[in-house]
């Protein structure tokens, strides 16, 4: 049986082979075939980026999440760099749909946050800064989110305003 979206997810999260991504060497051995694994995993992010783009729904807003979450969580370095470039402009056409469903969830608060303010100095791409970021959004994000979850993810998104134009930034999720 192939595995669904969310199972897919914790898999990625917890580390469990996918039996569907195994084979058999030429000595008869199960072998797990990691890249075929990682293939999986990208599609699903792409298919969600994709959905997001075209049509947010609070599911598949909460999968992308999710999937970001555990980008950081296991240290999934082309994942996580996928979302850095990603989440802002699909979060900057619907904020409050995300907002929502960071309300909801608030465990995916730090590391969608950071994300938002990672977005500041990737690449150098940007033409705004997070301190115009937040003079725009952080009502939105405080009305939204209540003053306990909205300082968290003000904390993390300054965590890199701190250094999105001068140094690296520092790795500090709470």
């Amino acid at each position: 049986a192939q595995p669904n979206d969310a199972e897919i997810i914790i898999n990625q999260l917890l580390k469990i082979p996918d039996p569907n991504h195994s084979y058999r060497d030429q000595q008869g051995k199960q072998r797990y075939n990691a890249l075929q694994a990682y293939k999986t995993y990208e599609a699903l992010y792409l298919r969600y980026k994709q959905q997001l783009q075209q049509k947010p729904t609070p599911d598949a807003i909460k999968y992308y999440l999710y999937i970001g979450a555990i980008a950081q969580q296991t240290r999934a370095a082309a994942t996580t760099e996928a979302i850095t470039s990603d989440l802002m402009p699909l979060y900057l056409k619907h904020p409050q749909h995300y907002l929502h469903v960071l309300r909801d969830l608030p465990f995916l608060i730090p590391s969608s946050c950071y994300y938002l303010g990672k977005f500041f100095g990737y690449e150098e791409q940007q033409p705004t800064t997070a301190t115009a970021f937040l003079q725009h959004h952080q009502s939105q994000i405080e009305t939204i989110l209540g003053p306990t979850h909205s300082r968290t993810c003000i904390k993390n998104i300054q965590l890199m305003h701190q250094t999105d134009e001068t140094q690296s930034p520092r790795y500090n999720i709470p």
